[in-house]
């Protein structure tokens, strides 16, 4: 599955389908507690009532990181056709940009499409990420 295809499209308008239903931050790769497991519970893999709505969307470019959630904010990478990998905060509830921030860094597209790789950390007000290039 391409990262920036409907397949990635599908995954993150899933994922914040849920966003606003859960009280529970996902603020590092593999959850709160990197287990892979949500302490969340009274839930199915069923969609009571059939699919659910999407609320937003967003382009962010090729990556193949994750996205991390914390206090309403959605956090990711992405890298575009310009040679620029950018760094954004989403509304999780919307889908608007809150900020972002970009730097230039080659795609690195040696070995699969390139891109940005790692997942942003949320640890209290602070905001951790690791560059493709270190």
């Amino acid at each position: 599955m391409k990262p920036s295809g409907p397949g990635f499209t599908l995954f993150i308008l899933l994922l914040l389908t849920v966003v606003p239903a859960f009280a529970i931050d996902w603020p590092v790769w593999r959850g709160p507690n990197q287990d892979n497991i949500s302490p969340e519970s009274d839930w199915t893999h069923e969609w009571p009532g059939g699919k659910p709505k999407q609320l937003w969307k967003s382009d962010v470019g090729l990556g193949f990181g994750s996205m991390t959630v914390a206090e309403g904010r959605l956090f990711t990478l992405g890298h575009d056709s310009n040679e620029t990998t950018t760094l954004y905060c989403l509304n999780a509830s919307t889908g608007k940009t809150n900020w972002k921030k970009s730097w230039n860094a080659p795609l690195g597209d040696k070995y699969f499409e390139g891109g940005a790789l790692s997942t942003p950390i949320v640890e209290g007000e602070r905001l951790y990420l690791l560059g493709r290039y270190g």
